[in-house]
């Protein structure tokens, strides 16, 4: 029988590695509550569980770069992944938890949910008020919106508790939702496809993340002009800088939005040769 493998992604601090151990009941994964990554690259492990599963774990770094991590990743599992587990620490739920949804779909693709389980870490609340705590944030919130997309899979894990059964509770609830991944989509997550899509939103991020920090230039130049500290020569040349970059950013924004519509009506009109 074939392990199920699965793949664990999240950012520097969140329980990552810890949970890898807790699931796998190994020392196996390097493990450290701190900000600075201690994987450095995927750490692999097989493991059989109590009940006769036999799994395949891939710990993820905390920073990945998909140019690295996808071949590498490849090259351990060639047929591809049953499951991946987002980590997201618990009480971090705005700009941290927004950069491991965003690291998912960096690496993967935003189609990379129907093959997800999200696991919340450092949760010492029962389920249902994780549940009821994700429920105040709105339908509309990012994570959210995803949770739904993984067909509401969500999972929750303290690696620091003392009540080996509640570890346990935990642990097997986990793998029960990595196995329902498995069943529900029926075939594995090609890794191979990560490649293009890994890019396309590395590229997406990089165009957002220019207009934030030139935009925020602007404001700041137009303050500094506005209490005096720039003389008006100073304002004009350093705005017209700004504002032609920015005016780069935004044809590059919709050449971008020019060029996802055009590989949609593509894939459109090959749907279509299926409906004749």
């Amino acid at each position: 029988m074939s392990s199920l493998v699965y793949a664990l992604v999240g950012k520097t601090g969140h329980g990552k590695s810890s949970t890898a151990n807790s699931l796998s009941a190994s020392e196996h994964f390097l493990a450290h509550d701190s900000l600075e990554s201690v994987t450095s690259s995927v750490s692999s492990f097989e493991y059989t569980t109590v009940t006769g599963q036999t799994l395949l774990c891939l710990d993820l770094p905390g920073a990945v770069d998909p140019k690295l991590t996808l071949p590498e990743l490849a090259a351990i599992s060639p047929s591809g992944l049953d499951a991946l587990a987002c980590i997201i620490r618990k009480g971090r739920l705005t700009d941290e938890a927004m950069a491991s949804i965003s690291q998912m779909e960096m690496l993967f693709g935003q189609e990379v949910w129907a093959h997800a389980v999200i696991v919340f870490t450092h949760c010492i609340c029962d389920l249902d008020k994780l549940m009821s705590d994700l429920a105040k944030l709105g339908e509309d919130h990012v994570l959210n919106k995803v949770i739904k997309k993984s067909n509401n899979r969500v999972a929750k894990i303290d690696n620091l508790t003392r009540d080996a059964e509640k570890l346990k509770t935990d642990v097997d609830y986990i793998h029960q939702l990595l196995s329902q991944v498995s069943t529900e989509t029926r075939k594995k997550y090609e890794i191979e496809l990560a490649f293009p899509r890994a890019q396309e939103a590395r590229l997406d991020a990089q165009i957002e993340a220019a207009w934030r920090q030139k935009d925020a230039e602007l404001e700041d130049l137009r303050s500094r002009f506005l209490q005096r500290h720039v003389s008006h020569e100073d304002f004009e040349k350093k705005a017209q800088e700004l504002n032609e970059y920015l005016e780069l950013l935004k044809q590059l924004r919709r050449d971008r939005e020019l060029e996802q519509a055009q590989k949609s009506c593509e894939g459109w009109e090959r749907v279509k040769q299926f409906l004749r």
